[in-house]
C-alpha cells in the first residue's frame, strides 16, 4: 500500500477525532482551546510515515498547527501526553507506516 494511502486522513476518523476534541460539540485546538480554524494535526507527521489513524490525530487551530511546525516543542509534548492518555498501550512505533 502506497504512503500516502496510509497517512491519508479517512472521513470516518477525521470525525471521530473532531468529536473526541469538541467541547459542546464543537471542535476546539486542544492546546488553545480555539474553536475556529480547527485544523487536524498528525504527530507522527505524515512525511515521516505517520497514519491517518486516531490515535495519531489531534486538533489544532491554525496558529497552534503552525506553532507546532516551526518547532514548538511545549505543545508536541502537550500532542503526545494528550494522545497517550486517551488510549491504552499507544505507542509512538505503531503510528509509523511500516512496508512489507
Amino acid at each position: 500500500m502506497k504512503l500516502k494511502t496510509l497517512t491519508h486522513i479517512p472521513k470516518e476518523v477525521r470525525d471521530r477525532v473532531y468529536e473526541r476534541d469538541s467541547y459542546d460539540g464543537c471542535p476546539c485546538c486542544i492546546w488553545c482551546g480555539r474553536p475556529k480554524y480547527v485544523e487536524q494535526h498528525h504527530y507522527i507527521e505524515r512525511s515521516r510515515g505517520g497514519l491517518g489513524i486516531e490515535q495519531n490525530l489531534v486538533c489544532l487551530c491554525k496558529p497552534c498547527h503552525t506553532k507546532v511546525h516551526n518547532g514548538n516543542t511545549e505543545i508536541q509534548n502537550y500532542v503526545r501526553e494528550y494522545l497517550s492518555d486517551h488510549y491504552d498501550g499507544w505507542n509512538e512505533e505503531s503510528l509509523i507506516a511500516r512496508k512489507g
